[in-house]
C-alpha cells in the first residue's frame, strides 16, 4: 500500500468520525422524513380530479443515519417497501444548525460582489436554519464546502440532495453543482435539476453521479443560483449510494385514494405519524349510452328526444348536457334558432342545451331535447342527433344517434376481424353475449359491459379451407334445399326462393351443410324444425331480399353479408342461427319505433347437430362453479 493510499484512508475515517461525533448531535432534524410529489403537480380535471393518471413520487431524508426504507400502501391496502443501502449522510453540518455569527460552519459563500449569502433562522426546512442568498445580478453565487469536502474513491457512485425554497427567482433559476478534487483545479462533475419556479416552498433536489477523475480523492457540493431572486437551501445529503432514497409509483385506478407513507432511517427509527395525501383519479369518459327515444309532437317529423348516459365515478355534471343534429346525414351539424321552424336561422356547430335529470347518485343522468322539426319524413337520409355531456371532472363524450335508422339486435355473442361502426345503438342494448372486434366497437352494447376492442387472436376460416377440409361433391337434390343429412355442393350461385324451398322443408328433419361456390340470394321465408340445422359456407356475398321478415341457419361467407341488398321496404327481420362473414352490410330500415331492424337469435345447436358433418365443433362447453 502506498503512503497516499495510507493518508487517504486516514482522511476518511477522520472524515466518518467527525461527522459521527458532531453531526449526529447538531445536525437538525434527526429521524427520517418523507415528503410527496404528484404529477401533474395539480388536478387537471375540474373540482379537483384528476383526468390523468397520476405519477407520485415519494422521496425520503435522514440528516444523520440515513434512510433504510420507504413504505407506502394505498386504500388501507398492503403495505409495500422499498428499501436501500449505504445513505448514511457524510456532508458535515447539513441543516446549517453550526454557525458562527454571520458565517455557516463549513459552508463558505462566493459569487457576485453584489450578492449576499447569511443563515437564516426564520425560515428552515430542519431544525431552526438554512442557508439563504440574496442575488441582484445575473450569474452564479452560492454556498460550498470545498473546505470540509467529502472524501470518495474514484469512480464511486454517489446521490447527494437538497431542499430549496424560491421567491421572485430569475434567470437559469437555483441548483447545485457537484465538484471533484483530483489535482490543482475542481473538477465539474455535475449539477442537479434546476428549479425555475418564480417563487415556491421547499422542494427536494437530487442527482446520482460518478466520480469520474481518476485520481479523486474528494468531492464538494456548491449551492447556488444562476440569476436574480431569493434562495434557501436546507438539508443537504450526500451518500455512497447509486440511487436515491424515493420511490416512483403511477397509479391511474378510478376513484378516491388515499396514500398512507411513511420513512424508517437505519437506526430502525420509524417516521411517526404516518404522511397522508388524497386524491382523486377520473379518467374515464360518460359512457353506456342507451335507451334511446324518440316521442312524436306535432307533425310526423318533429320529435321530442332523450337518452341515458352513466359516469361510475366522478358522476355526470348537471349542467353539461347539450345536443345539436344534422338533417342531412351528418354533412352539416347545428340546430335551428326555432327548433320547430326549419325556415328560421341556422346556428352552425352550435349547441343546444338538454334537460337533465340525474339518478343513481347522480352517476346516471337522462337527457332530454325539446320538440325539434327534423324538416321532413325522408328517413333514408339519416336524420342524425348527437347528445353530449359531461362529468364532474370535466372529461366529456357524445353520442350520435340515427333517428329510425338501422341497428340490429342479438342473443349471444358477436365477433369481427373488423370494426363494428353503427349508426345507433338502438334503445337497449344489442347483446346480451361477449363483443370481440379487431378494430374499434361504436354504438354497439352488451348488457353485461363485455366488450373486447383491437383483439388480434381470431380468424374465420375460408371457403377453400373448409372445402379442402370437407370436400364433396354431392349435388342439391333437384337443385332445391335439401330435407336429407349430408354434405352438399352447389357449382355456382345458389337462389332460396318459392321454386328451391321444397314443399315439405320446414317439417323435416336433417342436418345439413351446403357449399355454395358463388353467391347466396335468399329471396323467401322459411323455418327450420326445433330438430333440424342448416349451415351455408358460401366463397362469395350473401344477400337477403328486403322482402324477407324470417330465416334459419348458419351463414358463413367469404366477402359480404347483405340483410337487405336492393333496398329497404321498411319491415324487421328476424334469423335464428348466426352470421360470420368478412363484412356485414345493415342497409334494412324500419318504420318509426318500431325496434330493431335485425335481430339475430344465436343458437349454438345448428352447430353441435352439424359437427359429425364437419368433425370436432369450435365451440365447447363447461360447468362454471
Amino acid at each position: 500500500m502506498t503512503a497516499r493510499r495510507i493518508l487517504l484512508t486516514a482522511a476518511i475515517l477522520v472524515a466518518v468520525l467527525a461527522f459521527t461525533k458532531t453531526d449526529i448531535l447538531l445536525a437538525a432534524g434527526s429521524g427520517p422524513s418523507s415528503s410527496i410529489t404528484l404529477s401533474p403537480s395539480s388536478p387537471d380535471g375540474a373540482n379537483g380530479w384528476y383526468v390523468s393518471p397520476v405519477n407520485v413520487t415519494i422521496s425520503a431524508s435522514d440528516l444523520t443515519s440515513g434512510i433504510k426504507s420507504i413504505n407506502w400502501r394505498l386504500d388501507s391496502g398492503t403495505w409495500n417497501s422499498q428499501t436501500f443501502s449505504n445513505t448514511l449522510n457524510l456532508a458535515q453540518n447539513p441543516s446549517f444548525e453550526q454557525i458562527s455569527g454571520s458565517q455557516i460552519n463549513g459552508w463558505a459563500f462566493g459569487g457576485l460582489a453584489s450578492s449576499t449569502g447569511i443563515p437564516d433562522s426564520t425560515t428552515a426546512e430542519f431544525g431552526a436554519v438554512s442557508a439563504k442568498i440574496i442575488s441582484v445580478e445575473n450569474g452564479w453565487s452560492g454556498f460550498n464546502n470545498q473546505s470540509n469536502y467529502i472524501p470518495v474513491s474514484p469512480f464511486s457512485n454517489m446521490t447527494a440532495s437538497v431542499w430549496v425554497k424560491t421567491q421572485d427567482v430569475n434567470g437559469n433559476g437555483a441548483y447545485f453543482k457537484v465538484y471533484a478534487l483530483s489535482g490543482s483545479n475542481p473538477l465539474l462533475l455535475t449539477s442537479s435539476p434546476s428549479i425555475t419556479a418564480s417563487t415556491s416552498g421547499f422542494v427536494r433536489i437530487s442527482q446520482t453521479f460518478v466520480v469520474s477523475a481518476n485520481n479523486a480523492y474528494g468531492i464538494y457540493i456548491d449551492l447556488g443560483i444562476f440569476g436574480t431572486g431569493t434562495v434557501w437551501y436546507d438539508g443537504v445529503t450526500v451518500t455512497n449510494s447509486s440511487t436515491d432514497t424515493q420511490v416512483n409509483q403511477i397509479y391511474s385506478q378510478n376513484g378516491q385514494q388515499t396514500l398512507e407513507y411513511y420513512a424508517v432511517n437505519n437506526n430502525n427509527v420509524s417516521e411517526s405519524p404516518h404522511n397522508f395525501v388524497n386524491f382523486d383519479i377520473d379518467t374515464g369518459v360518460p359512457t353506456n349510452w342507451r335507451n334511446f327515444d324518440s316521442e312524436q309532437k306535432g307533425n310526423d317529423h318533429t320529435l321530442q328526444s332523450s337518452i341515458s348516459v352513466d359516469d361510475t365515478t366522478a358522476g355526470i355534471d348537471s349542467g353539461s348536457g347539450a345536443f345539436q343534429y344534422s338533417v342531412d346525414g351528418g354533412d352539416t351539424w347545428g340546430y335551428y334558432s326555432n327548433l320547430t321552424g326549419c325556415s328560421s336561422g341556422w346556428v352552425s356547430n352550435g349547441w343546444y342545451p338538454t334537460g337533465t335529470d340525474l339518478e343513481n347518485g347522480g352517476h346516471t343522468a337522462q337527457l332530454s331535447t325539446p320538440a325539434v322539426d327534423y324538416c321532413n319524413s325522408n328517413w333514408s337520409t339519416c336524420k342524425i342527433i348527437r347528445f353530449r355531456a359531461s362529468d364532474l371532472a370535466g372529461n366529456s363524450s357524445s353520442k350520435d344517434i340515427c333517428i329510425f335508422g338501422s341497428y340490429f339486435d342479438v342473443s349471444g355473442d358477436v365477433g369481427t376481424l373488423n370494426s363494428i361502426n353503427m349508426t345507433q345503438s338502438g334503445t337497449t342494448y344489442n347483446t346480451d353475449g361477449i363483443i370481440i372486434a379487431a378494430g374499434t366497437v361504436s354504438n354497439f352494447t352488451s348488457s353485461n359491459s363485455w366488450v373486447v376492442q383491437n383483439y388480434s387472436q381470431g380468424d374465420i376460416p375460408t371457403y377453400s379451407q373448409l372445402i379442402s377440409q370437407f370436400p364433396t361433391s354431392a349435388p342439391l337434390p333437384s337443385g332445391k334445399l335439401p330435407t336429407q343429412s349430408g354434405l352438399y355442393f352447389n357449382n355456382g350461385s345458389l337462389y332460396v326462393n318459392s321454386q328451391t324451398i321444397p314443399a315439405n322443408f320446414s317439417g323435416s328433419t336433417f342436418s345439413a351443410v351446403i357449399f355454395v361456390n358463388g353467391d347466396l340470394r335468399l329471396n323467401s321465408n322459411y323455418s327450420l324444425s326445433p330438430s333440424s340445422a342448416l349451415v351455408y359456407i358460401v366463397s362469395g356475398n350473401v344477400e337477403i331480399d328486403k322482402s324477407v321478415t324470417s330465416i334459419s341457419g348458419v351463414f358463413i361467407s367469404d366477402q359480404n353479408i347483405n340483410v337487405s341488398y336492393n333496398g329497404s321496404s321498411g319491415q324487421a327481420i328476424t334469423i335464428n342461427g348466426s352470421l360470420l362473414g368478412d363484412t356485414l352490410t345493415l342497409s334494412r330500415t324500419v318504420k318509426k319505433n318500431s325496434g330493431a331492424s335485425l335481430t339475430v337469435n344465436y343458437d349454438p345447436t345448428y352447430l353441435t347437430k352439424a359437427a359429425p358433418l364437419l368433425g370436432s365443433g369450435r365451440i365447447s362447453w363447461q360447468e362454471v362453479q
